[in-house]
């Protein structure tokens, strides 16, 4: 039998953010950080979870419950790349809830590890689909099939979805959540007053009623399942927004209207084997990247290879970086990670960023450096051979880099050639305890390298992150005290 639990209501906002998978914590501690004004009130409790955090006493059974689900082994590693927050309010007070949105939305958008905001609206465990289902070409949609009128063919999709017991399952369990449940009228009028705060200031019109929003449905599924997540799609449409056979389903969407690019209200929902998480998408667009370019005059120059701000923002909090510190990227690209230092840290340190393309340091590198809000900046451009660095032996305290995938630039073959004699730079370059963070898709490289400079360097840590489609790693290693010498 399905279980409900509902994570948004009167009492509670859940809020789930998302950022580099891998890089959590530091996205946690940024957040805790932004909110710990709100932290300090008396009339709001604040809980934050993600995938590597400890818990061991929790009052609050509402959130206890909700990392039960998440701490479930088959349904933790959903929660990569994502940032639990809960606010749990001592009253109803809309006066209450609407100052605690607008410190939360200002708060969150000054975020540097933040990609997305979703308000989570209810979670259904235990879910046991039947296992036959309706074939394919039996679920196929209106648009698809043949006949003499739309309607004629919708009303055919809806009889064939009507012996679809997959379907029908799917409805049963949604309809003691949809719509008379507060769960989700709260959820949805949270949503309306914490977007309408969100784009305040832009042309978007403001929301004044629920009645008549345009909406997108998106689906994702995990697991072993007899039907697709396009299927999952259409059911939840009918959900929301039309009849079947003549017989409502529900009535929270007899005016909304399906729209896939001008829509109000996204609906994300995703089914992670016998779990299905239904949210509000808060903020559509790349929080991170708002946050980082304003920062800049002008717009900020990336191309194909350049590294989000999020990713950057993450490698800088590993490296930890002390006042005074010489920080060197030793293959800058666009500039992110040296911008990023520059933003965190002002002139507290001194920035050495290198880079090899001629095309890419004057019109990308030197072009953004330029374009910095903040004229007082201390990064040095420099055009160099990172396997030659025209650096004095043990004067960088800090070396912060993308290296080269060998995939977009390059190839695997070329960084065998120069990840050796680079490893050499750094070892020579980087003081005693100096730190390395550096980002890599050539893990079996990396050993290898690691291994020849052993005598120099400690490994501290690895981290797998989840970057453009694929996994690479962030290695993060220390420099003994032994002397250099040429090997």
């Amino acid at each position: 039998m399905s279980s409900f639990l509902p994570c948004s209501g009167s009492e509670y906002l859940t809020l789930m953010t998302t950022c580099a998978p891998g890089l959590e914590k530091s996205s946690a501690d940024e957040i805790e950080e932004k909110l710990n004004n709100l932290r300090k009130r008396s009339d709001l409790a604040i809980n934050i979870y993600h995938i590597y955090s400890k818990f061991e006493n929790i009052d609050d059974d509402n959130f206890k419950e909700i990392i039960r689900i998440f701490q479930r082994r088959d349904i933790k590693s959903m929660l990569q790349g994502k940032i639990i927050i809960q606010f749990h309010f001592s009253s109803t007070s809309e006066k209450l809830k609407i100052s605690v949105f607008n410190e939360t939305i200002s708060s969150l958008l000054e975020c540097l590890s933040i990609v997305k905001i979703h308000i989570l609206v209810y979670v259904l465990e235990n879910l046991s689909f039947p296992s036959s289902s309706t074939s394919t070409q039996e679920k196929s949609s209106p648009n698809d099939s043949t006949g003499d009128s739309f309607e004629e063919k919708e009303r055919e999709w809806a009889r064939r979805l009507k012996n679809d017991p997959n379907f029908n399952y799917f409805l049963e369990c949604h309809q003691h959540a949809l719509p008379e449940s507060k769960c989700w009228k709260e959820s949805l009028e949270k949503w309306v007053d914490m977007r309408n705060i969100l784009f305040e200031n832009s042309t978007k019109d403001k929301i004044t009623s629920v009645e008549a929003l345009k909406f997108r449905i998106t689906s994702r599924r995990s697991g072993q399942h007899n039907f697709k997540s396009s299927d999952m799609l259409s059911w939840f449409g009918l959900l929301v927004s039309h009849k079947l056979m003549g017989e409502e389903i529900s009535n929270i969407g007899k005016t909304w209207k399906a729209d896939l690019t001008n829509y109000d209200l996204d609906i994300f929902q995703i089914l992670y084997n016998d779990t299905l998480f239904l949210s509000f998408t808060l903020c559509e667009e790349t929080i991170c990247l708002q946050t980082f370019s304003k920062q800049f005059k002008n717009e900020l120059f990336l191309n194909s290879t350049s590294l989000r701000p999020n990713i950057a923002f993450g490698l800088i909090n590993l490296a930890n970086i002390k006042k005074g510190d010489v920080f060197c990227d030793i293959c800058s690209g666009t500039g992110i990670i040296s911008l990023m230092a520059l933003h965190l840290f002002k002139n507290n340190i001194q920035i050495i960023s290198g880079e090899l393309s001629e095309e890419i340091l004057q019109n990308h590198l030197i072009n953004n450096i330029d374009n910095y809000r903040y004229s007082n900046n201390t990064i040095q451009p420099l055009k160099w051979d990172f396997t030659r660095l025209p650096l004095k032996t043990a004067t960088v305290d800090v070396i912060c880099s993308n290296l080269p995938f060998g995939k977009q630039i390059g190839s695997h073959s070329l960084n065998k050639e120069i990840y050796p004699p680079m490893f050499s730079e750094l070892c020579r370059v980087l003081r005693p305890e100096g730190r390395i963070v550096i980002l890599t898709s050539e893990k079996h490289l990396m050993q290898k390298v690691l291994q020849e400079n052993k005598v120099f360097i400690s490994f501290f840590s690895r981290i797998s992150i989840h970057q453009g489609g694929s996994d690479v790693f962030v290695y993060i290693l220390t420099r003994k005290s032994k002397a250099f010498f040429v090997k």
